[in-house]
């Protein structure tokens, strides 16, 4: 190669490199595959430094088709925001027909780092435990991945919380990533305040306002089944549960549910 072709090529060498030293990514989106008991679907997490958006990108779908399950025509894809910068979340829940808004200060996991690691989708992976809201969980996170972030409320952990599976119990929940983009920044600043925002018609209260209050919801739903009883209408009971949540705020209505003698 002469002088000349091995300038041109050091310089197309050098363009590439500065071309990609500088497009430098400013998020990452994180793609979870969601299993709650019987059903599952796809989440992403957006990570930025300040914000990150946690949401359902498709309805869920049954695992097991001996289970009865039909999906809602109506269904509300899943979504809630950690404002890292504020240390603020917020999330909402649909129970018994209600939906509850929540605001709260971003949970303070405590985790058990453990003396044992693994590989998952290529990066070299440290377990830890911890139990959080009525659950124990075992989650895999790498320091490989500078985002000390992860699904759902989960984070605490010093990199990305790749996999977290729930431990023990009669309920079985997983989330376990699929993928990892780099992209380039997106403008979730509009995305949360519209969701705030939407949301502001509606009282947004603590976790603690929430599970405090859910005996009074369970008195007037029961209240709303009887009076759309007939009089004469008896001799038989109706079973109804809370299912598919994470988190622990009633533990009679999320276990063997609440009973009514008709």
């Amino acid at each position: 190669m002469n002088f000349k072709g091995f300038f041109a090529l050091f310089l197309c060498s050098f363009s590439c490199i500065c071309f990609s030293s500088t497009a430098q990514t400013d998020q990452i989106i994180v793609e979870y595959n969601v299993i709650k008991n019987y059903i599952q679907s796809t989440y992403h997490l957006v990570h930025q430094d300040e914000l990150s958006y946690w949401k359902e990108i498709t309805e869920p779908e049954l695992i097991n088709n001996n289970i009865n399950y039909a999906g809602k025509s109506n269904y509300e894809k899943e979504a809630l925001f950690k404002d890292l910068k504020n240390n603020t979340m917020f999330s909402k829940y649909k129970v018994l027909e209600k939906m509850f808004y929540v605001k709260d200060p971003l949970p303070a996991v405590e985790w058990e780092i453990l003396d044992s690691t693994t590989v998952f989708l290529g990066y070299q992976c440290q377990l830890a435990k911890t139990r959080f809201r009525g659950r124990s969980y075992l989650a895999l996170y790498s320091t490989e991945i500078a985002a000390a972030n992860g699904p759902w409320k989960f984070s605490g952990l010093p990199g990305l919380i790749l996999k977290v599976s729930s431990m023990g119990g009669y309920e079985a929940y997983v989330f376990e990533c699929t993928k990892i983009t780099q992209t380039k920044k997106e403008n979730l600043n509009k995305a949360y305040l519209n969701y705030v925002k939407e949301n502001k018609k509606k009282e947004f209260i603590s976790w603690e306002t929430f599970t405090s209050g859910m005996c009074d919801h369970i008195e007037n739903y029961k209240k709303i089944l009887i009076s759309s009883q007939e009089a004469d209408d008896s001799g038989y009971s109706l079973n109804f549960k809370a299912k598919n949540y994470m988190e622990i705020f009633n533990e009679p209505l999320q276990t063997e549910g609440i009973t009514m003698q008709f």
